[in-house]
């Protein structure tokens, strides 16, 4: 069985989620950021997340998940999934 589950989104955030995964949708919902995922109900693994600015520098291992405009569509944001090394602490 599959679902749609909805995570709100952060600078940088941890997501345990099972294999098979996909993005389906990154929009503002009330001003705050989210990500929709679909999604098993295997086991899962942790995977980490990082948003970057436009014109922020990108580590090269990084995969891109999606973009999204902030709801007064001054800024524009982007998703990458990165490796723990890549997620400086807050």
């Amino acid at each position: 069985m599959r679902t749609i589950w909805k995570y709100q989104i952060s600078r940088q955030f941890d997501l345990d989620l099972p294999m098979g995964w996909r993005v389906v949708s990154i929009a503002m919902q009330l001003d705050i950021p989210y990500l929709w995922i679909l999604q098993t109900t295997l086991a899962t693994s942790t995977h980490h997340f990082r948003v970057f600015a436009t014109g922020e520098a990108i580590p090269d291992t990084a995969t891109w998940i999606g973009t999204w405009h902030a709801e007064n569509d001054e800024l524009v944001w982007h998703l990458f999934q990165v490796e723990p090394e890549a997620s400086p602490k807050p």
